[in-house]
């Protein structure tokens, strides 16, 4: 019987103990997934209060959104339209190129609107046209450079639109290369960004961009011509230089009257780099005008986010590099070894974070391109690609790159394979096995629960019946020894 008591009384303690595992897993998966809700609430930041209609702060490497008013809304770009314009024009043209400005390209232009000045039969080079375009906002090179390259500016701005599209744009349409005022010419904040991250991936527009001044030379027509950058913040010359900003690297300025100031700015810290759109602003007779506004939310995002090398060495942060999530497992073979590896992610290739969330929450995918020969590669070739997420959002990427010239002794693309193989079943499954381990071993815990339940619930009965058996057995044995005893005394007396 205290055997029996002793086994219940385990049983019932190793029930408890699978009770509370089973209840304690799931209650701190209900509090990991609520507290993970209201730590995402809470470390995006908010947009800074601005007087502009619209705006948005994107990250130029990962194409984050680091903040936003109204950014998919559609309004009228004015000259910051002129960014696409440069950006075709060096994609479409060698930069010796020379231009031919036709009565049709030069007339065009209103006589009030921005120019540089071109006379009909006169010739530009490319790389005056594009420094005209972005610097001086001419509209006059813009209407040439487009019907040099399409022949006319319907068609030109046909060619914008489609290549708005290929970049991503979801409310823009252009109808003329230069933003002067049509209603079938639209664009957003959001849009321009994404053109304005576009062409930053360009080494020229980058330095045209990034220029205070520039000459241009005399032409078989008109005489040497300086220009001035019109933003404020890269050439502060026409606001007594109250605007400029450190850390601006480019930028192009708009304004009609139906559009009212618009404004396209780059700008770089330590190694982060940000466009910065802003329209229907008021101009700068305002307090608050659209160059206070791009510094409140430049300020705003250099301040409030940070990034993570995906190799190399920390910028500065509290925390190191990215090496222990790194997909380049390097300590595991030669070929992926920290002094000379073959498989490596971009140079200055980043993850950008709110300041207050750690790297580990950073959720890593690889992606290995199919049908990849490597045997007979001389030059980089781009095998894969790895990107990083948090709360469901793009927040760095990188092609992975393998670099034959590293190994020499390596003849077939055999060993690559494995190793691409290996990283790729490691990498890709790791977090998804470990979900569905961590549910079946809840389930075993459960089902333990119910077969201890199922034994306790039998042995609680039985020690009821078995009480219940030796009650009346001691009853009736007392009752027939009493008997007896009984008949005796009577038949004494």
């Amino acid at each position: 019987m205290k055997k029996q008591k002793k086994i219940i009384s385990f049983l019932m303690i190793i029930f408890i103990l699978s009770f509370g595992i089973l209840t304690n897993g799931f209650s701190m998966e209900f509090k990991t997934v609520q507290a993970a809700k209201k730590k995402t609430e809470k470390l995006w930041p908010k947009c800074p209060t601005i007087d502009a209609e619209s705006c948005c702060v994107m990250d130029l490497s990962s194409g984050l959104v680091l903040y936003s008013k109204n950014s998919k809304k559609k309004n009228y770009p004015a000259s910051i339209t002129k960014i696409m314009t440069t950006l075709l024009t060096i994609e479409n043209c060698l930069l010796g190129e020379e231009l031919t400005f036709s009565a049709q390209a030069v007339n065009s232009i209103p006589w009030d609107g921005s120019k540089l000045g071109v006379l009909a039969g006169e010739r530009l080079d490319v790389e005056q046209s594009l420094y005209a375009i972005m610097l001086q906002s001419a509209n006059d090179v813009c209407a040439g450079a487009a019907e040099y390259i399409s022949g006319s500016d319907l068609k030109f701005a046909k060619l914008m639109t489609k290549r708005a599209k290929e970049i991503g744009c979801v409310n823009t349409h252009f109808t003329n290369p230069h933003g002067l005022h049509d209603e079938k010419h639209y664009t957003c904040a959001y849009d321009m960004c994404l053109i304005g991250r576009e062409a930053m991936k360009n080494s020229i527009f980058r330095k045209v961009a990034a220029s205070k001044t520039y000459t241009v030379s005399a032409t078989n027509m008109s005489p040497e011509r300086m220009i001035n950058n019109h933003h404020q913040m890269i050439n502060g010359y026409r606001s007594n230089y109250i605007y400029e900003y450190d850390n601006c690297i480019g930028g192009k300025t708009g304004y009609t009257s139906a559009a009212e100031n618009t404004l396209v700015t780059f700008a770089k810290k330590e190694d982060m780099e940000l466009v910065c759109v802003v329209m229907r602003a008021q101009g700068t007779s305002a307090k608050e005008n659209e160059y206070t506004d791009t510094k409140k939310l430049l300020d705003a995002a250099f301040e409030n986010y940070h990034l993570f090398p995906m190799v190399g060495s920390n910028i500065g942060n509290t925390e190191s590099a990215i090496s222990d999530h790194s997909p380049m497992f390097t300590k595991y073979s030669r070929l992926l070894s920290e002094q000379s590896p073959a498989i490596t992610v971009n140079n200055n290739s980043y993850l950008i974070l709110p300041k207050g969330v750690k790297k580990k929450y950073a959720k890593q995918n690889i992606t290995y391109l199919p049908n990849i020969t490597l045997s007979n590669a001389e030059t980089d070739i781009v095998i894969g690609n790895v990107t990083y997420t948090y709360d469901g959002k793009n927040v760095g990427q990188s092609d992975i790159l393998y670099h034959p010239s590293t190994l020499k002794t390596l003849t077939t693309s055999s060993h690559v394979q494995t190793i691409i193989s290996l990283k790729e079943k490691l990498t890709s499954g790791i977090v998804e096995k470990f979900v569905k381990h961590k549910y079946i071993f809840i389930t075993i815990f459960a089902i333990i629960a119910i077969i201890i339940l199922i034994i306790l619930f039998y042995l609680i009965t039985s020690h009821i019946r078995y009480n219940r058996y030796h009650k009346r057995k001691k009853y009736k044995y007392s009752f027939e020894r009493k008997e007896p005893r009984s008949r005796h005394i009577s038949r004494k007396r």
